[in-house]
């Protein structure tokens, strides 16, 4: 069926159970135990999933004899409305710190980065939807492990958001077995029977 409809992207610690596809309605991510939404968007989110193979050609054929997979990757990116702390040092691998206001203090956060070469990895969601039969069924998209970093210029601008471009790459789980360790797709086709 056709999809027409705007996405969420949420994270979680590595190891996070999945948001049940039956008890677990579209739009309702107070049920996603352990799940933190990112929050608005300005732009599409979008899901590539891409990779490269290597063909064996022979002399005796013009077309290759035989294919193989020599890499793959998953990559979501968006922009994010927001710009708060928490967001920006989840975007640019650091730590946030808020002051709270007070006599003579003003509330603030404080941003730090730079340096460290690691990158945190995550579990990370995409949740669309699908109409049937007159509701909203979740259609939804999990990445078992990657990392999320900004991703382009973060514009100021008067006639503009100052939005902050995002990418999440996948890596392979490699707990999971061989062709299950990259990402899920779950796409609710119809409601419960009873």
């Amino acid at each position: 069926s056709v999809l027409v409809a705007e996405a969420a992207i949420l994270y979680a610690p590595i190891g996070t159970t999945l948001p049940d596809e039956t008890s677990v309605a579209w739009n309702t991510f107070g049920s996603w135990t352990g799940w933190t939404m990112l929050g608005y968007t300005t732009q599409p989110t979008t899901f590539a999933y891409n990779y490269e193979n290597f063909q064996v050609d022979v002399q005796q054929s013009l077309a290759p004899i035989k294919q193989r997979k020599t890499s793959e990757s998953v990559v979501i990116s968006s922009s994010l409305a927001q710009f708060e702390g928490a967001l920006l040092a989840l975007v640019l691998g650091g730590t946030n710190s808020d002051t709270a206001a007070g006599a003579s203090q003003k509330a603030f956060s404080r941003v730090v980065t730079g340096g460290d070469p690691s990158l945190t990895e995550r579990m990370f969601a995409i949740e669309g939807w699908r109409e049937v039969a007159g509701v909203k069924q979740p259609v939804r998209i999990f990445v078992y492990r990657g990392t999320i970093t900004a991703s382009g210029d973060i514009p100021f601008d008067k006639n503009a958001v100052t939005a902050i471009p995002i990418t999440i790459n996948a890596l392979g789980d490699t707990t999971k077995a061989v062709g299950q360790n990259l990402l899920e797709i779950q796409s609710v086709t119809a409601a419960a029977t009873s």
